[in-house]
């Protein structure tokens, strides 16, 4: 409904029958309460608050007063215009509303609605302060889903995409890459791209044609292309008008953004050409995909939340899928660990040449936890760990090593035995610290800082985790780099020889040892795995063992390359 200037519903005038709260005792004393309708304060709250526009901009964006028209008018008003204010109850309102609802969603947009029409008429002194916004009595049921939530795998989405022409294609790119809404994208603007610097940057959305802010300021951010930047600089390149304001989707005559419309048609028929179609897909289901795409290969719930521009991570988590497969690695990950650590109690001497794991279906099958033997049972287990577990030293220079037996601390060091021990000292150190005792670690990749406080101890602890077991094995507890570096050949050899030939592992290792190396979807089809386990066996079966000469790079094609040095 577009505002006329005149409220719509023919009662009389709701100045005549504002209530001077110093008047008013109770709203039962107060019989000027039922002398109005609902129905003439939704009015007001309509022309005044939704249809307003102040200083040339709405104080409703575009999306927003959409639905609450739609509300009011199909929903809202045909059943509590004519309805008294003072005579609305909670029973009767809630009822309506699990009649009314086709979603949990939509009866919260409803009870909403009407509340924030008490609301903004108690604001304006249409209402006494005493009076008792009935709405806000009204509790909802339990949060239910209409549509499952779901995403695609990645090989169904590649294979979906695959269906789609540019510019349908690269939209769809985008949303999937950046984890930008479909608004977003269509908002865009030549100005709001950067290809040197290989980014995007949201500041507006688009809605059916009318331009405006992002939906919350957080949702104004920058958003990084990787190797799509090329795509958007031959689409740019081959616009019609690439100035600085020109639309980077327009419309045919080159003047609007275009719709979504159209691109939300051709994913979906992509998605039925490849029975890959479920009810509630859409372009929403990239973004979704992306967010929880963002997690699995190492990114936190936060950063997932400040890239996706929500404004809180609570909201993230609601689009955040746990699929199966990534379960079933999780869960396998535990296992073996369980297993390692068994191992470890039972024979300590074979846990140093154990073999890398293996994370396909065919290594992982009879997993199980490893039995303590039985007359080791004398034996307490907390005895084994006393004398097996090392403590180490942190000096004031910011190295570490193995306390020798009776060895005393020497001014400014601190010791440490567990994980736990070394994040209490931790949190005692500016983050610079634990970059430099990283950095002083023979054999790795210095760095130059830490996404976060969690990651450098997590690395730290993992670094050092060889030396206990050589101290346990009467292997000096200096380190000098040269039998640093003769330990970790023998590792390497320990996982080549180990790898059984014709296995999916054996394949792996040869396609590493590679001078050009192999790119991820390289390992994926030779292995038949999915992209998380193939980076999964690279971290923990490969990366583990072979630290630094695993190594990664970019190649001319953008493409990343894995490859063992020699």
């Amino acid at each position: 409904m577009q505002a006329t200037g005149h409220h719509p519903i023919a009662d009389p005038p709701i100045e005549a029958a504002l209530i001077p709260s110093q008047k008013v005792g109770t709203i039962s004393e107060s019989p000027q309460i039922d002398s109005f309708s609902f129905g003439q304060l939704a009015a007001m709250w309509e022309q005044d608050y939704v249809e307003r526009v102040v200083g040339g901009k709405p104080l409703v964006a575009a999306s927003t007063r959409q639905k609450y028209r739609n509300h009011l008018h199909n929903h809202i008003l045909p059943r509590w215009a004519d309805t008294p204010i003072g005579a609305f109850r909670a029973k009767e309102v809630l009822d309506w509303l699990q009649q009314e609802s086709g979603s949990w969603y939509m009866m919260t947009d409803l009870r909403n609605i009407m509340s924030g029409i008490f609301t903004k008429a108690q604001e304006w002194e249409v209402l006494p302060d005493i009076f008792a916004n009935p709405i806000a009595r009204v509790k909802l049921p339990k949060k239910w889903q209409v549509y499952e939530k779901r995403i695609l795998t990645e090989e169904e989405t590649v294979r979906v995409l695959a269906h789609l022409q540019d510019r349908n294609l690269l939209i769809c790119e985008l949303c999937l890459a950046t984890g930008a809404r479909i608004s977003e994208v269509t908002g865009l603007q030549v100005k709001h791209v950067s290809i040197e610097r290989g980014w995007i940057r949201i500041e507006q959305r688009n809605w059916r044609g009318n331009i405006d802010s992002p939906k919350t300021e957080r949702s104004k951010r920058t958003l990084t292309l990787g190797t799509l930047a090329g795509r958007v600089e031959a689409w740019i390149d081959s616009l019609q008008d690439n100035s600085s304001n020109s639309w980077l989707f327009p419309q045919h005559d080159q003047k609007k953004p275009m719709w979504d419309s159209g691109v939300r048609a051709a994913l979906k028929e992509a998605a039925r050409e490849e029975k890959c179609d479920f009810p509630g897909f859409g372009l929403h289901s990239l973004r979704r995909a992306n967010i929880t795409w963002r997690q699995e290969v190492g990114g936190s719930s936060i950063e997932a939340s400040r890239i996706a521009g929500h404004a809180s991570t609570k909201m993230t988590e609601e689009y955040t899928v746990v699929q199966v497969n990534r379960q079933e690695e999780l869960t396998r990950r535990i296992q073996e660990e369980l297993s390692e650590a068994a191992s470890r109690i039972n024979n300590p001497e074979a846990a140093l040449t154990a073999p890398a794991r293996d994370f396909s279906p065919a290594g992982q099958n009879g997993l199980a936890l490893g039995l303590l033997e039985s007359n080791e049972c004398n034996r307490s287990i907390h005895e084994q760990r006393r004398t097996s577990v090392p403590t180490f030293i942190v000096d004031s220079e910011n190295s570490i090593k193995i306390a020798r037996a009776n060895e005393k601390l020497s001014h400014g060091s601190e010791s440490f035995t567990t994980k736990q021990k070394l994040a209490a000292l931790a949190g005692q150190w500016p983050g610079k610290r634990l970059v430099q005792i990283w950095n002083a670690i023979p054999g790795v990749q210095p760095i130059n800082r830490f996404t976060d406080r969690n990651t450098a101890i997590d690395r730290i602890w993992a670094a050092i985790q060889g030396w206990a077991a050589e101290a346990a094995n009467g292997v000096a507890a200096s380190r000098p780099k040269k039998a640093l570096e003769r330990m970790r050949k023998k590792t390497r050899a320990v996982v080549l020889q180990n790898a059984r030939a014709g296995s999916k592992k054996a394949e792996i290792m040869k396609l590493l040892q590679r001078p050009s190396g192999v790119t991820l979807h390289g390992l994926m089809a030779a292995t038949g795995w999915q992209a998380h386990s193939v980076r999964g066996f690279l971290s923990a079966g490969v990366r583990k063992n072979l630290g630094p000469k695993l190594v990664s790079s970019r190649g001319s094609d953008g493409q990343l390359r894995y490859r063992v040095r020699s």
